[in-house]
């Protein structure tokens, strides 16, 4: 299920239900909830919700689906056959357009869907390899920022699809990309090596600016594996995810970083 409820009240708004929604994908934005769904009836009436891609789109079960966000009416909703979703698949509205990115683990790469918002018709599309198939290499988030989209290792113009540039900073092992208003943090390299024998790293917390192509960075502290950094009101707020993870000595504590 779907829904909405009133901040102050807790009184329900609306509810959409009845389909199997792909939760990664649900955005809001500009008075739009956007998602895919699966209406494939044999995995709707299954017992499992751990559904493999080829499971969910079966017989034509991919929908994309736009609600108002006020009153959860239904503004459009088009059948897609979308390319990539496993080993995962995402969701992302910004600039007027809704973005999925499939990625495939079949050729090694990612796909990147986008369309109108407003209007479900599509733009563009667009494939390129991952930059590796291990340490989250395969499973990278994109991030919209100022008009492009940011997808390990390339940079696209989001309302055209084309193609900006071809690099991207090295991430040091896991993690994904987080976007703040003029640049990129991610769990960068590591410049210096620790332990017995100077092979132990962790990465470490970096700012990327593709203005200027320059970075920022905290050696020996950390994001997660995965996201954990998070940005707002002019600070950035790192919670320590380092438990069970083996990538070497760093300070195991969460942080906060703040304007001068």
């Amino acid at each position: 299920n779907l829904f909405s409820r009133d901040p102050v009240s807790g009184a329900e708004n609306w509810t959409y239900t009845d389909r199997l929604i792909l939760h990664p994908t649900v955005t809001v934005a500009d008075g739009r909830v956007i998602f895919l769904e699966s209406r494939n009836t044999s995995a709707l009436n299954g017992s499992s919700r751990i559904l493999p891609m080829a499971s969910l789109a079966a017989n034509n079960g991919i929908w994309m689906v736009a609600l108002d966000l006020a009153t959860g009416n239904k503004l459009w909703e088009f059948q897609r056959s979308i390319t990539g979703g496993t080993p995962c698949i995402y969701g992302s509205q910004g600039g007027g357009k809704y973005l999925v990115t499939g990625s495939n683990s079949t050729d090694g790469k990612y796909y990147l869907h986008a369309y109108d918002a407003a209007t479900g018709t599509v733009s563009w599309s667009a494939n390129h390899a991952w930059r590796t198939g291990h340490h989250a290499g395969h499973q990278q988030h994109p991030v919209i920022l100022n008009g492009l989209v940011y997808q390990e290792p390339k940079v696209y113009n989001l309302a055209t699809g084309a193609l900006t540039a071809t690099t991207m900073p090295t991430r040091n092992a896991c993690s994904t990309f987080v976007g703040v208003k003029n640049g990129l943090i991610h769990r960068g390299d590591q410049t210096t090596h620790y332990g017995r024998d100077g092979s132990q790293y962790g990465g470490n917390i970096s700012i990327w600016n593709p203005a200027t192509n320059t970075r920022s960075h905290w050696n020996r502290m950390r994001p997660s594996c995965w996201i954990s950094t998070v940005p707002g009101d002019g600070c950035v707020l790192v919670q320590d995810g380092a438990a069970g993870c083996s990538c070497g000595p760093w300070y195991e504590t969460t942080i906060a970083l703040s304007p001068n």
